[in-house]
């Protein structure tokens, strides 16, 4: 779940993240490691799509993300941030998102141990996730 808590500020599984207004840039803390923070830059595009590209403190610095309109209510997602996740984001009313994707990760990244990185060890894991943009 993601919660706009406020202006500017979101509330959800992955942590917390500050959009610095007039800017295309947030500030966060991930829950997962735990407090690890990061910065996000997410330039302005058009016909409704998205690209995210961040650094962050661990366990893998470099992260980046995009969101590709397929039609009004449907969106195709992506991201590559220890492991890749890739899938569908539903937007059934304009402060509800609901995301059913398929996140390819490792065991062996989840645990933080550094080393090579092979692809038999990556596994599909289905993934959901509800949003809410709105404030309370």
């Amino acid at each position: 779940m993601i919660f706009g808590i406020a202006d500017n500020l979101e509330l959800g599984i992955h942590g917390i993240k500050y959009a610095i207004p007039g800017s295309n840039v947030a500030v966060g803390a991930s829950i997962f490691p735990l407090g690890s923070p990061y910065i996000v830059f997410s330039p302005k595009r058009g016909s409704g799509g998205g690209l995210n590209i961040g650094i962050k403190a661990s366990p893998y610095i470099f992260f980046a993300g995009i969101e590709a309109p397929i039609s009004n209510n449907l969106k195709f997602i992506a991201e590559l941030n220890n492991g890749l996740t890739a899938g569908l984001r539903i937007l059934p009313s304009k402060e509800w998102t609901l995301d059913l994707a398929f996140a390819f990760y490792s065991v062996r990244v989840y645990q933080y141990e550094y080393g090579n990185i092979e692809i038999k060890n990556f596994h599909p894991i289905p993934w959901i996730q509800f949003a809410y943009s709105g404030k309370f």
